[in-house]
């Protein structure tokens, strides 16, 4: 092979990775963007649409709870009662979104995603250590709370005239 042939194989080469390179480091920016909490939490204060809020409100309490999850599997005490504050946000945004929405498929599909929250705050708790666990039941209690609150809308419909 001659040394210009060589040099333009290794030229192709490097161009090619450069854009796989580049391709890749666009894909991972965009997608944390998609997904992030603080973006969450504004597109919810910007949809006009209370259904869509539902949905968005949704989404940001199982990314809190994640965080939260994370936070207190891993001690970091420092963190947990801000990742708490936070998560109770998110749940308080849907209890919001549910009393605009009125209608009761989004209640009850809140209602479901609530109840199987506070299961998985009930299996933390199993994982964490008993020092933390009394954090762990305010949280669940005040979920427990929105969650009875969008059960009973449920129960005892509000008659639209």
């Amino acid at each position: 092979m001659s040394k210009m042939n060589q040099s333009r194989i290794l030229l192709a080469l490097g161009l090619t990775m450069i854009g796989f390179l580049t391709d890749a480091a666009i894909a991972g920016r965009r997608s944390p963007k998609e997904n992030a909490p603080f973006l969450l939490e504004e597109k919810y204060k910007r949809e006009p649409d209370p259904k869509q809020r539902v949905l968005i409100a949704i989404k940001l309490s199982d990314l809190r709870f994640k965080e939260l999850r994370t936070v207190y599997m891993k001690g970091a005490a420092s963190l947990q009662q801000e990742t708490s504050a936070s998560f109770l946000l998110a749940t308080e945004l849907i209890a919001k979104a549910v009393n605009d929405a009125t209608d009761s498929g989004y209640s009850k599909k809140c209602e479901q995603h609530l109840r199987r929250q506070m299961r998985s705050l009930e299996d933390l708790k199993m994982d964490v250590s008993y020092q933390v666990r009394p954090a762990l039941d305010a949280i669940t209690k005040q979920v427990a709370g929105f969650h009875e609150k969008i059960l009973y809308s449920l129960m005892n419909p509000v008659e639209h005239s």
